[in-house]
């Protein structure tokens, strides 16, 4: 016993909150609303396997089996995901999968042996081409773009998807209909915008002092990436 709670309830809590924390981080709601836990142990291999219809998920899962292709048919493991005892009881680890989605820790399987090729063949050969081209060859790699399962191009929101289904069961294992939480844009603003500059040659970085003054002259703060040749 530590502090009159056994050690093994205190290493629940803690698991519960590990498992809580990107849905958490996300929100920024009480950590009383996001009571999770595993409903099994997880497998010992990784796969792909849905969370519904709209989340394709890459990692362990204590559900169904693992594909090794999002290609594939998967099992979708919200029909194993239980509310008791106003827990929400899942068969995977919400945090392991949303990281391994944020950080592409998967496969990337939607690349045979001939397209990895001349991708590399194209980033050996980029210093050598101009703006024009570069469109030419983006346009031509991101053709039948809508037919692609997994990532969704050319924005990926299944970590968003994850997320509202997330917080929907945990309105539910709540039995309540809000849930208090800090808004994402502050002053009830509904979005933002990002200023990046992409730095390429001698010439860019021999601009940047002058486009610095260019921001600021329109109070503009701005990020910088310096892609060596």
């Amino acid at each position: 016993m530590v502090g009159g709670e056994s050690v093994d309830d205190g290493a629940r809590q803690e698991d519960g909150s590990m498992l809580s924390r990107a849905v958490s981080e996300r929100y920024r709601c009480p950590a009383s609303f996001l009571d999770f836990q595993l409903r099994s142990e997880l497998s010992s291999d990784e796969g792909y396997f849905r969370f519904g219809e709209k989340a394709i998920c890459y990692g362990q899962s204590g559900s169904g089996t693992g594909e090794q292709c999002p290609q594939s048919v998967l099992y979708d493991v919200l029909q194993d995901t239980v509310i008791e005892g106003g827990k929400l009881t899942l068969p995977f680890d919400p945090s392991k999968i949303i990281d391994n989605l944020r950080l592409e820790r998967y496969p990337h399987t939607h690349l045979n042996a001939y397209e990895s090729a001349l991708k590399k063949l194209y980033y050996q050969l980029r210093p050598f081409t101009n703006q024009w081209l570069r469109e030419k060859i983006q346009r031509f790699h991101a053709r039948k773009w809508e037919t692609r399962a997994f990532p969704q191009w050319p924005v990926d929101t299944t970590v968003e998807s994850i997320c509202e289904t997330l917080m929907l069961l945990s309105l539910e294992s709540n039995r309540t209909d809000r849930i208090p939480f800090v808004w994402f844009w502050p002053l009830g603003a509904r979005g933002c915008v990002l200023m990046t500059h992409d730095v390429e040659t001698a010439a860019g970085r021999d601009f940047c002092g002058e486009l610095l003054d260019i921001n600021d002259s329109f109070g503009i703060k701005a990020s910088f990436q310096i892609v060596p040749e």
